[in-house]
């Protein structure tokens, strides 16, 4: 088999759903080549899929907010619903995730070899 053959064919979509303010699976295993859709399923609620962690709003008086801290890796935005947004993961590692707009919201993408 020629280089590379394998791992086209091993290469898959993974679906993430959207819904009541989650994301569905929120702990997610896939392989390296493997692409990730996320798909917005609330109505009338704009979402975001942003790699890094959120930041904490804070409690006025007693302590300063710390701001949200996107690594840059990927950033989807899924206004509406059915908005998709799709992300080839190219290396190993653990990709934390957040949505903006919920920071409460979190997940993990873990991709493996």
């Amino acid at each position: 088999m020629p280089p590379g053959d394998g791992q086209a064919e091993r290469s898959k979509s993974t679906a993430v759903t959207i819904e009541a303010i989650a994301f569905d699976p929120a702990d997610l295993e896939v392989s390296v080549g493997d692409t990730v859709t996320w798909t917005n399923q609330d109505e009338s609620v704009k979402h975001t899929v942003t790699s890094g962690k959120p930041g904490d709003k804070g409690v006025p008086g007693l302590d300063n907010a710390k701001p949200d801290k996107p690594d840059g890796v990927f950033d989807g935005t899924l206004a509406d619903a059915d908005d998709t947004f799709e992300f080839t993961f190219d290396e190993e590692g653990t990709f934390a995730y957040f949505c903006r707009v919920h920071p409460v919201m979190t997940a993990v993408v873990r991709v493996t070899s």
